[in-house]
């Protein structure tokens, strides 16, 4: 018997968010759909203004992408958390390749502007070696479309 199946009354399963999640699922998730905050409370067993409930939250987000779901929380004034309709999701892939970009040009530029004096040799050449890494990543998310695809073949949709 697998431990994690092991449910007697009293005994919770964890991760706490992975019980939110199973509930989602378990009860017909769906584009649209609207969870209250204390939802999310009682799965996670903390307040909705604490850090631990923001960490849960993000855990349940992350686990909901896998199935093709985005859990928000905007607009909503910390009441009700929404699974946004599936036309949705295009913008929030848009919103996340812009950070993307942006925390790879902060990387880049904090890496390149640091002043290495005090530095050992091997700390000095682990650094070097991030700032090239970034720099080639960044260099990748920056080349054109029409030349990555030559690069790079699209992701095909999961065979279901």
């Amino acid at each position: 018997m697998n431990t994690e199946d092991y449910e007697t009354e009293g005994v919770t399963k964890l991760p706490l968010w992975q019980n939110a999640v199973d509930e989602m699922i378990e009860t017909g998730i769906d584009y649209g759909k609207v969870y209250p905050a204390e939802f999310f409370e009682k799965h996670l067993k903390c307040d909705r203004n604490t850090m631990s409930f923001g960490l849960g939250v993000s855990h349940i987000r992350r686990s909901l992408e896998d199935l093709g779901y985005y859990l928000t929380g905007r607009g909503q004034k910390g009441d009700q958390f929404v699974i946004v309709e599936n036309t949705s999701n295009q913008g929030v892939g848009n919103c996340y390749m812009r950070r993307a970009r942006d925390c790879f040009d902060r990387a880049f530029t904090l890496l390149v502007n640091t002043k290495q004096e005090g530095m050992t040799v091997e700390e000095k050449r682990r650094h070097d070696a991030t700032a090239e890494k970034v720099a080639i990543r960044r260099a990748l998310l920056n080349i054109k479309l029409k030349e990555a695809r030559r690069i790079v073949k699209p992701p095909q949709k999961a065979l279901e």
